[in-house]
């Protein structure tokens, strides 16, 4: 079989700058152990996506290809559990399996001869072959062991054991932990009214939104995650009645109304579910960043030029290739200055506090110190420089 990949770059950018591609953060990586990144400041652990956690935690594609990167370079044979688990099966040993090759040559004494060679090294590799098949089956153990204790919340660990069938199924299994994991992930409550449990994923797709420190590209993976757990519960074909109904599909229509769809038809239908995913991940998207693409794209409509991206990859490159608004920018800005605002603020209230110190309670004056008026109505108020005022010397005597 093929060998997978495993990418070992961290996504992101190095910050808040102008331009295509640029994500907010250095990116995330994964110590041996697992844990926290340090610089996107995201756990990198399995956890059951809870809505307005005050922990962020990286998603599940994330966190499951940190750990296949990290077996693959901590264990001793850890490229086979690696491959088993990208791929979420068993690593196919009977395909890997050495061949013994026969020696055709007419000549009897040169054809034994060559023959012993070729035995000999087949007989090699095969022993080497069934050595690791033989340690893959510890190594996969170890990987299960390894995930509970390095790559789980305590509470995903709580509701992987009290699955009616870890015992049976999970337990021992990196592969059937992975698959519960994923499940629980975006659907912690199994014995759930199944009415609510539709509920709960369709108002997380429809509500997704990408987070304010989110690259682009974590928040594509983070929608999939969100857009499988709700296609489990509802498939790809309700949206055939709509597709019905629109005007395109009934002018595609065959001339006899007996006959079956057209091809025409049939591809609508076909790329109805994909096409009405790709818009809820781009009315998620930073609006604050592509607002302006929402709004052209909806003008460009009106005037016959559908350019709405049909797929995931297109829309991500769509907004990859787009020059952050400058909506984005004046946000930040006034997020600093308001943010310093409330730290000036802060200081003067601690210095307001100390100059008031040894004083009666009550109103003084910050330009000169006087308690019998404040600084609006000051005499020296013109005449003393800002930096000398009274307010302003008992806050750097405060400092010292």
């Amino acid at each position: 079989m093929g060998r997978g990949r495993f990418p070992g770059r961290s996504q992101g950018g190095r910050g808040f700058g102008r331009g295509p591609g640029r994500g907010s953060g250095r990116g995330t990586t994964t110590g041996r152990s697992g844990g926290t990144a340090q610089a996107g400041k995201k756990e990198y652990k399995f956890a059951i996506q809870v809505h307005g956690s005050s922990t962020a935690y990286a998603t599940y594609t994330s966190v499951k290809e940190a750990l296949v990167r990290n077996i693959q370079s901590t264990y001793k044979n850890g490229f086979e559990v690696a491959e088993s688990l990208e791929a979420m099966k068993v690593y196919d040993w009977d395909a890997v399996e050495p061949n013994r090759k026969l020696f055709t040559d007419k000549d009897d004494g040169k054809r034994k001869v060559e023959q012993e060679g070729l035995d000999m090294q087949w007989l090699e590799m095969f022993k080497l072959h069934n050595s690791r098949k033989t340690k893959f089956a510890s190594e996969m153990r170890k990987a299960f062991a390894h995930i509970m204790d390095k790559y789980v919340t305590d509470t995903m660990r709580t509701k992987i054991t009290t699955q009616s069938d870890y015992e049976k199924k999970i337990k021992h299994d990196p592969i059937a932990l992975l698959e519960a994991i994923r499940t629980l992930t975006h659907d912690p409550i199994r014995a759930q009214y199944p009415y609510l449990s539709l509920f709960d994923s369709l108002f997380r797709l429809i509500t997704i939104r990408q987070q304010d420190n989110e690259s682009l590209q974590e928040y594509i993976v983070r929608f999939k995650q969100v857009r499988d757990n709700f296609k489990k519960h509802c498939g790809t074909k309700f949206l055939d009645h709509f597709v019905e109904l629109l005007a395109e599909y009934k002018d595609n229509a065959p001339a006899d109304p007996n006959d079956p769809p057209t091809i025409v038809q049939k591809d609508m239908k076909a790329k109805a579910f994909e096409q009405f995913m790709v818009l809820i991940a781009f009315k998620g998207a930073d609006q604050n960043k592509y607002g302006s693409v929402t709004r052209r794209f909806a003008t460009d409509y009106t005037l016959d030029d559908d350019k709405y991206p049909r797929t995931l990859e297109k829309l991500s490159d769509t907004l990859s290739s787009h020059k952050w608004d400058d909506t984005y920018f004046e946000k930040k800005k006034r997020a600093k200055e308001q943010s310093q605002r409330d730290k000036q603020g802060g200081t003067e209230e601690k210095a307001t506090s100390f100059a008031q110190h040894g004083k009666k309670k009550g109103r003084f004056c910050y330009v000169c110190g006087d308690d019998n008026h404040t600084s609006p109505i000051c005499p020296e108020r013109e005449k003393i420089p800002r930096k000398d005022w009274y307010i302003n010397k008992a806050h750097s005597h405060m400092q010292q």
